[in-house]
């Protein structure tokens, strides 16, 4: 159905892995479709792949992402994902006067780095 979309076949062959899964796409299609010439990871299962590192570690998304497309994707790969991806600054829209959070881990921006934190117990607010 690629080749019907675009309407060619020219070009080297590569294999794209996809939600409905493992492709075959040349040069040209890949070009016509908008991929990066290193791109091996559909934009569909990069999306399903950032939204499960979202909301569980590396490791268990690695085993729970060929349970919901049929896909492996590594651990590694995972994170090579969530790390080159750009997501969008926040607007603030007020300043924040108190924060309270008890025991979980907090993604922190520190300029350029992003690190995870591991909180015991932060209350309070910042002119403590």
């Amino acid at each position: 159905f690629i080749e019907k979309t675009t309407g060619t076949k020219a070009g080297r062959e590569r294999i794209l892995k996809s939600i409905i899964g493992q492709l075959p796409v040349t040069e040209k299609q890949a070009e016509y479709l908008h991929l990066e010439s290193h791109q091996r990871i559909s934009p569909a299962l990069e999306e399903c792949c950032l939204r499960l590192s979202a909301t569980v570690s590396y490791k268990n998304a690695e085993k729970a992402l060929p349970k919901y497309t049929g896909i492996k994707v590594s651990e590694k790969t995972l994170q090579r994902i969530v790390e080159r991806h750009e997501f969008p600054e926040e607007e603030v829209r007020e300043t924040i006067k108190e924060i309270s959070l008890d025991g979980g881990k907090v993604r922190s921006l520190n300029g350029d780095k992003r690190r995870i934190v591991r909180l015991e117990r932060l209350q309070g607010d910042p002119g403590r």
